[in-house]
């Protein structure tokens, strides 16, 4: 059978029981607890020895727990560690989450904000060329008005005929007649002026 030798090194605070050995205080001794020799080969006593053999394992329980109770803080400071990084990833992911919705959300009231300037600018636009239009038509009519009827131009006269009347004074419209002995009076509304009638001939006219 293979025998496991047991050396320790114990440090004895003793007094002087231990004196007649050569143990003075605080001596540091390699002892063989398997065979309960101290380093000279001198024996250890009985009882001693298996003091000195429960003192060992006593300090190797002792040891053990250290270790055990250090590898628990150490497991319990680690996994405290990885909660507070997963906590931490879960506020960054949050924090995250939140900056990218608000970001998308203003960008997407940008996005509206110009389409909206575009769709405003492009009515403008159109509106302005159309009221630019309607402005050359309205000029060039009057000037085609002015060139046809020369002094008649927004003036009817007495004697003019109804048609000449509309050309000259505008778009005429019929607001009115009255049975006379001469004939039916027909009056009619233009653009800032109004004109009488009797078979389709101008007998009065007057501006408003």
């Amino acid at each position: 059978m293979k025998t496991t030798h047991i050396f320790a090194l114990l440090i004895l605070s003793t007094g002087p029981a231990l004196a007649a050995a050569g143990e003075g205080p605080a001596t540091v001794l390699k002892l063989d607890l398997d065979k309960c020799l101290y380093p000279d080969g001198r024996p250890i006593p009985q009882d001693r020895c298996e003091a000195f053999k429960l003192q060992m394992t006593q300090r190797a329980e002792v040891a053990e727990r250290n270790r055990a109770a250090a590898a628990q803080f150490a497991q319990q400071r680690e996994a405290r560690a990885e909660a507070d990084r997963a906590r931490q990833a879960a506020e960054d992911e949050r924090r995250r989450q939140v900056a990218e919705t608000a970001a998308a959300e203003q960008a997407r009231r940008k996005a509206e904000n110009e389409a909206a300037i575009a769709r405003t600018s492009a009515w403008l636009d159109r509106e302005e060329r159309a009221e630019a239009a309607r402005e050359r038509k309205a000029a060039s009519h009057q000037a085609a008005m002015k060139s046809a009827c020369g002094d008649d131009y927004r003036a009817p006269r007495i004697g003019m005929h109804i048609r000449r009347a509309e050309l000259c004074a505008g778009p005429l419209t019929l607001t009115g007649q009255i049975n006379r002995r001469d004939g039916v009076l027909s009056t009619y509304s233009g653009p800032g002026l109004y004109v009488h009638v009797i078979d389709d001939t101008v007998v009065a006219w007057g501006r408003r």
